[in-house]
């Protein structure tokens, strides 16, 4: 796919060019409207939390399976589950501690 970037003269901005199933040319910026839509910084904190903590119980299910008795090693496969669980953790702990301090 290829992708140009250019400026806009509607939105005055500067996007890549996104081409509609009908051939026609848009704006990447404002998507041909003329107005660009603001970027929010806002994060859903809870909703990431809840995603995380998804994720680990995922994690841990598949830990458990990958535990059970098996032809292949699987050792370095759960470590590196076990890795990926820890990081999740550590980024709830992360938006704990700044709950708290605020």
């Amino acid at each position: 796919m290829t992708q140009i970037r250019v400026d806009c003269d509607q939105c005055k901005g500067s996007g890549y060019v996104r081409v509609s199933l009908d051939g026609s040319m848009k704006c990447g910026a404002c998507g041909g409207t003329g107005y660009k839509t603001p970027v929010t910084d806002s994060l859903n904190i809870p909703k990431l939390e809840t995603i995380l903590k998804d994720k680990i119980a995922q994690i841990d299910v598949r830990i458990q399976r990958r535990s059970e008795p098996s032809f292949y090693d699987q050792t370095q496969n759960i470590e590196n589950l076990h890795g990926e669980a820890l990081a999740y953790e550590k980024i709830i702990q992360l938006i704990n501690g700044e709950r708290q301090n605020l």
